[in-house]
């Protein structure tokens, strides 16, 4: 009897084993052509680069005064590439006090119901409750 028992337990480990693992192919390593970055002593940045495989991307960015007391950035940038299917794509933006606003041949456009709220919501901010700075 105890020799089935340690049959069967010597048994589970070599099954337990961990199985080989197959190899994957590895993809060389892409080379990256070109490369800049720079922050200036004012806020303002600019970076960008370019790899061997087509993608590049750059940016640029500026300290920017939003009120008497507020300061925020703006940032301007693009990115290109290229797919698997050999599809070029690029895409441009731009991210200041009005949001982060993407333009480019994969941005859904807005549909048209979602921008008619937009449009309204726009054309009729909200008024502050009186009740709500009293809480502050």
């Amino acid at each position: 009897m105890k020799l089935v028992i340690v049959a069967c337990a010597l048994l589970a480990v070599a099954l337990a084993r961990p199985q080989q693992l197959q190899q994957q192919p590895t993809k060389p390593p892409v080379p990256i052509l070109s490369q800049d970055a720079e922050l200036s002593i004012d806020g303002s940045h600019h970076s960008s680069f370019q790899t061997g495989d087509g993608v590049s991307r750059s940016e640029q960015g500026v300290q920017k005064q939003l009120g008497p007391n507020d300061q925020g950035e703006a940032i301007q940038g693009q990115v290109s590439w290229t797919d698997n299917d050999g599809v070029s794509h690029s895409l441009t933006y731009t991210a200041d006090e009005n949001g982060y606003q993407p333009q480019g041949d994969l941005v859904p456009a807005i549909p048209a119901a979602i921008q008619r709220a937009l449009e309204w919501n726009a054309a009729h901010p909200e008024e502050e409750d009186p009740k709500d700075s009293q809480r502050q």
